[in-house]
C-alpha cells in the first residue's frame, strides 16, 4: 500500500513538471518555432497567431498570453519574449530574449 502511495505522489509531481526538465535549448525550439509561423500568417490572421503563442505557452507550461494581439511585439521583433520570460532560461541564455 505504502509503495503505491509512493509511485502514485512520484507520478504526479513527475508529470505536472515537464516543462522544468526541458533544456533551454528546447524551451527556445518551441517559441522560435511557434515565432517563425506566426511571423508567416497574414495581416488579417491575429486570432491564428494568438492561438500559436498560446499553445506554445502551454508547451512550457506557463498561461495564456494576458494581452489581446501580440501583433505589435511579433512585429517589433521581441516574440520570444511573448512566449518566455527570464525564469524559464539560464542566465547564460537571457542575451536571446532581447
Amino acid at each position: 500500500m505504502r509503495l503505491i502511495t509512493v509511485l502514485l505522489i512520484s507520478a504526479i509531481l513527475f508529470g505536472c513538471s515537464e516543462t522544468m526538465f526541458m533544456s533551454d535549448e528546447e524551451k527556445i525550439n518551441i517559441a522560435e518555432r511557434a515565432c517563425a509561423e506566426a511571423k508567416a500568417t497574414r495581416q488579417f490572421e491575429s486570432a491564428r497567431r494568438v492561438r500559436l503563442i498560446n499553445d506554445a505557452r502551454a508547451k512550457l507550461g506557463k498561461g495564456v498570453y494576458p494581452l489581446s494581439s501580440p501583433d505589435f511585439m511579433i512585429i517589433y521583433g521581441n516574440c520570444l519574449s511573448i512566449i518566455l520570460d527570464e525564469d524559464d532560461l539560464s542566465p547564460s541564455n537571457h542575451w536571446r530574449l532581447d
